[in-house]
């Protein structure tokens, strides 16, 4: 049982749940994850060489009912975007850490995230890195640190030194 179908199976639980992550340690499949306070979203389950539909489901329904979220460490490929709709209405969210590579809709909804204090981007899309202006002026109340971690942004520097503030 993975510690999201535990949280499933105990509801009244999810509000005591601060920080959520996942890393590899010495087993496999469901025993590498575990929710702890300082846990990052590193390997997930796959069958067959796809993420295991099951665990995120259950990764994804947990997540909903976790209503006092404060800190979200996602750095897998391809499981940011089955996991938005979850983070979704979260006030206490705070701080996250994504694998950002996603499409238009994708980008817009992560964009949609809230009063955040802490964003760190890796392999952001070009999607992600135009949504970076609008969305960090919605957060600037708020956000104290943005890191990005690209490959090449050569195409989209006109982009990125947008959300720079100017010193005027």
């Amino acid at each position: 049982m993975s510690p999201f179908a535990a949280v499933l199976a105990h509801p009244h639980l999810a509000v005591h749940i601060r920080h959520v992550g996942m890393s590899k340690f010495l087993a496999k499949y469901f025993r590498q994850v575990l929710i702890t306070v300082l846990l990052d979203i590193r390997v997930v389950p796959h069958i067959k060489g796809h993420i295991n539909p099951a665990f995120m489901k259950e990764c994804r329904e947990a997540l909903k009912l976790c209503k006092n979220l404060m800190t979200v460490a996602c750095t897998v490929p391809n499981v940011l975007a089955v996991l938005l709709p979850s983070l979704q209405e979260k006030p206490r969210l705070k701080d996250i850490r994504v694998h950002a590579n996603l499409t238009t809709l994708q980008a817009q909804l992560l964009a949609k995230i809230k009063n955040l204090t802490s964003i760190s981007i890796e392999f952001a899309s070009w999607t992600v890195v135009h949504c970076l202006p609008s969305w960090m002026e919605s957060l600037s109340n708020t956000l104290n640190t943005l890191v990005l971690y690209v490959r090449s942004l050569d195409s989209d520097l006109h982009i990125l030194s947008s959300t720079q503030a100017s010193d005027d």
